[in-house]
């Protein structure tokens, strides 16, 4: 049986533009009572053409109440860059504050064998306004660890590690030298190069003379990394 909400719903992918609109500000009058059901409609493809629409809705109604339901529907989103409603739905998440960050982490730990997801849930995290990153810091370290030529999930995360850096992101180190010593992908070795420059001069001295080893390197992009580290070093400590 129809519910005054459902048949509202409806007229949002009616192709008639004055029953769209008649719903859209009838089920903006219902306020957070229509919240469920909005929520809900997210994951039906039935209203995909009113995806956006019904982000802008929830978005609205959450300046008074939480809309922290429609979280995951939204990372769900994420899936898929090439659709239009990736963008609406990424915009909406960078709105939402910390909250995202427990729903991401459920992601980062669980569906990890889902590496395009991964990487599109790291392009957001890392351009978000917050300070409370290095509570994904397990999760993340997991992911750099088990990067792979065919995944690149150490690549896919090594951003959001040089954002969290020292000292809350610290025990990555002894990985970024594995990825440095590894010789097999030249991507991951450049950015675990570029990555020590986060971190505390104490913590990367050590790799002092394997970043020299890597001034012979046949990369020309890994040799210049390794200069620049070596030389920062040399600026903040007196020495290399």
């Amino acid at each position: 049986m129809e519910t005054p909400i459902t048949s509202l719903l409806e007229g949002l992918v009616d192709t008639r533009s004055e029953q769209k609109e008649r719903a859209f500000l009838s089920l903006l009058t219902l306020g957070d009572q229509a919240l469920p059901c909005l929520i809900g409609a997210l994951s039906m493809k039935k209203y995909a053409p009113a995806w956006p629409l019904l982000i802008q809705i929830i978005q609205i109604i959450g300046t008074h109440a939480s809309i922290d339901d429609a979280i995951p529907p939204l990372l769900r989103f994420l899936k898929d860059s090439n659709k239009p409603i990736y963008e609406v739905a990424y915009k909406s998440l960078l709105t939402m504050g910390d909250v995202v960050l427990y729903n991401a982490r459920d992601i980062l730990a669980y569906c990890w064998s889902d590496d395009v997801w991964i990487q599109e849930v790291c392009v957001l995290l890392t351009n978000m306004n917050t300070v409370h990153l290095d509570m994904l810091v397990p999760e993340i370290l997991h992911l750099f660890e088990i990067g792979t030529d065919e995944n690149c999930l150490d690549e896919h995360v090594i951003d959001l590690l040089c954002k969290i850096g020292s000292p809350k992101a610290n025990a990555v180190v002894p990985l970024l030298q594995e990825k440095i010593l590894s010789r097999n992908r030249e991507s991951i070795r450049h950015a675990s190069i570029e990555a020590l420059q986060y971190f505390d001069p104490s913590i990367i001295r050590p790799l002092i003379p394997l970043l020299r080893e890597c001034l012979s390197d046949p990369s020309e992009a890994i040799r210049s990394s390794a200069k620049k580290v070596l030389d920062a070093l040399d600026e903040m400590t007196g020495e290399t």
